[in-house]
């Protein structure tokens, strides 16, 4: 079963509060760079995308059923394979990047507002790649 990079369509508000800490971080968007007038490259963006998804499917299917932190390992990769589609994969091998992730997701994880979305996603995430 092919699994879309982005599952958060039945929980846009984690979407929207991590875009929101990315530009509260400084974080700009991958495109951001990209010289005035010259097209985006879909088809290496769309290769990346799909780079993304089979890593993030690998790591999800290398949680342990019987772990009590499969859920929040599932979105934490999860936010951050989301976080390499929204500004580039490069960025993984920048100092800091997984203190990032761990920050984001942290405060995601406190907000009780958004409990239930990370639970529906993590589950979707961890039912889909079996």
């Amino acid at each position: 079963m092919v699994m879309s990079v982005d599952p958060l369509q039945r929980a846009p508000a984690i979407l929207a509060l991590l875009r929101q800490q990315l530009r509260t971080a400084g974080a700009s968007p991958r495109g951001a760079k990209q010289v005035a007038g010259k097209p985006a490259q879909t088809s290496a963006r769309k290769k990346s995308e799909q780079e993304l998804e089979k890593k993030l499917v690998a790591r999800i299917k290398f949680i342990k059923p019987d772990d009590p932190q499969r859920q929040k390992k599932a979105f934490t990769a999860y936010i951050e394979a989301a976080v390499l589609a929204e500004l580039g994969s490069g960025l993984v091998n920048e100092a800091g990047f997984h203190d990032m992730i761990d920050t984001i997701c942290a405060q995601m994880l406190a907000e009780p507002a958004l409990a239930q979305d990370i639970a529906t996603v993590a589950d979707q995430l961890l039912a889909t790649s079996r």
